[in-house]
């Protein structure tokens, strides 16, 4: 798995582009982490999969972006109620938000860089799209996280 650290101020991020088995020995262990998942236009084929992973992870708190974003969320509290992980839908283990309409990477990457709505140390953000893609977003988030850093 290609993961990039990002070291900020108050949290590290890592940037990971999505594939099966993606948490099965992250750089971060089994610490708790928050998890945003950001989908660049993929059909929509993997939701079920990777959301089924972020739910049997440590994930916390997960955030959707982009395409796809609420079919992302929905899934992740079916297949934490299938794993049993949460009671039901709703129940908040773990938390979901969706964001549909942030789809421009500056404006994901600046809400990526406030830590989002989750209280972790460790924050991951799931790259759904290609290679491109996760290395402008890990690009992108640095630049956010150091920016604010000098604020």
């Amino acid at each position: 798995m290609e993961c990039r650290e990002i070291r900020g101020r108050e949290f590290t991020t890592f940037v990971v582009r999505y594939a099966a088995g993606v948490f099965a020995q992250p750089p971060w262990k089994s610490a708790p982490f928050d998890c945003f998942i950001i989908d660049f236009g993929t059909r929509g084929d993997l939701v079920e999969m990777v959301s089924g992973d972020v739910a049997r992870s440590a994930a916390d708190w997960v955030e959707t972006f982009g395409f796809h974003a609420e079919a992302y969320h929905d899934a992740v509290d079916r297949a934490s109620v299938e794993i049993g992980r949460q009671e039901s839908v709703g129940c908040g283990f773990p938390m979901t938000a969706w964001y549909e309409k942030l789809k421009a990477v500056d404006a994901i990457t600046d809400y990526v860089g406030t830590g989002g709505q989750g209280s972790q140390a460790i924050k991951v953000v799931l790259i759904v799209g290609n290679e491109s893609c996760a290395s402008r977003m890990a690009t992108a988030i640095r630049q956010s996280i150091s920016t604010q850093r000098h604020d």
